[in-house]
């Protein structure tokens, strides 16, 4: 189930970015990331960035229902790229950093 509302303010959680309150991400999300040239910094440096308006939804994470990701769209370089992150004990988690398979078909 998506919401159309996000479910973490968004200034909050680029504050905890410029703190350094982050959960490093998985492997995943790194190799991602460095699959389209992305060091850690510049990928945080575009989580900064991101406004109200690159909102997409707010989703379950998929092993906890109860658990709500927030779903961010933006061009980066020329490419639609996919955000999603949640926060968890005042600390930023991202979840995701990839292309959007939506707009490559």
């Amino acid at each position: 189930m998506d919401k159309k509302k996000p479910s973490y303010n968004l200034k909050t959680a680029k504050e905890l970015v410029e703190r350094g309150k982050i959960i490093p991400p998985n492997l995943h999300v790194t190799e991602s990331a460095h699959a389209f040239g992305f060091s850690e910094t510049e990928v945080y440096d575009e989580i900064l960035k991101l406004e109200g308006h690159d909102f997409c939804k707010s989703t379950n994470e998929y092993y906890n229902h109860k658990v709500w990701l927030d779903v961010y769209k933006k061009t980066i370089r020329g490419t639609s790229m996919y955000i999603k992150f949640k926060l968890v004990n005042d600390s930023f988690l991202l979840s995701s950093f990839k292309v959007d398979t939506d707009k490559v078909k």
